[in-house]
């Protein structure tokens, strides 16, 4: 009976200095661990700063990306009206276009209509008609006097006339105030447009940078 008691203590022994011995591992192992890692945070857990900033720069893109403004409208030009407002607001820098899309008419109604490009005849400028319609008339009752009677002009704001024709793109000069419209007529004499008919349809796209 005393050498059963004798191995079963020693046994008890060996057990409990095994625990004491893992016990003093895993000691170690915090111990080495722990200062290692952020306060209030798992040893394990990946450090907050490693997440954060590459989702802060991709947040930024979009706003890069859409930098610019794209307006599209559709307007309908009378042949028998003078500079006609479109309601499109221009501002420097705007690049603009302005294309046609359907309709006919005329700077008179003795002649077939036609489209944005104007009169076919190339003697038809709207400074030769002005001539034949008033002998001695200055080229300047025209909106555009060198461009096609018929032909669609437009002007931003209180600018010089220019020829839009069946389309025509271009950028807004750094001169022109936030806000200025765009206007769009038949290049025709202005006393004369009494006797024009037909209208036409034209599309105007704007990108703002």
């Amino acid at each position: 009976m005393e050498s059963t008691n004798g191995s079963g203590c020693a046994k008890t022994i060996a057990i409990l200095a095994s625990i004491a011995t893992i016990i003093a591992v895993v000691i170690a192992v915090l111990a080495w661990l722990l200062p290692f890692s952020p306060v209030g945070t798992s040893p394990l857990a990946p450090r907050s700063s490693e997440k954060t900033e590459p989702n802060s720069q991709v947040s930024n893109q979009p706003d890069v990306l859409n930098g610019g403004a794209n307006e599209t409208s559709k307007f309908t030009v009378s042949a028998n009206q003078s500079w006609q407002d479109t309601g499109v607001t221009l501002s420097a820098g705007d690049n603009i276009s302005i294309t046609y899309l359907s309709g006919q008419w005329d700077w008179t109604s003795e002649y077939p209509d036609f489209d944005a490009q104007g009169d076919p005849n190339p003697q038809n400028t709207c400074e030769h008609i002005s001539k034949l319609i008033a002998p001695g008339a200055t080229p300047g009752i025209c909106a555009l006097p060198s461009a096609q009677a018929g032909a669609l002009v437009g002007k931003i704001g209180n600018g010089t006339p220019f020829l839009v024709g069946d389309n025509y793109t271009f950028t807004i000069s750094n001169n022109v105030k936030s806000g200025t419209r765009l206007y769009l007529m038949n290049n025709d004499v202005f006393d004369g447009l009494g006797d024009n008919s037909g209208k036409i349809e034209v599309m105007i796209s704007i990108s703002s940078q």
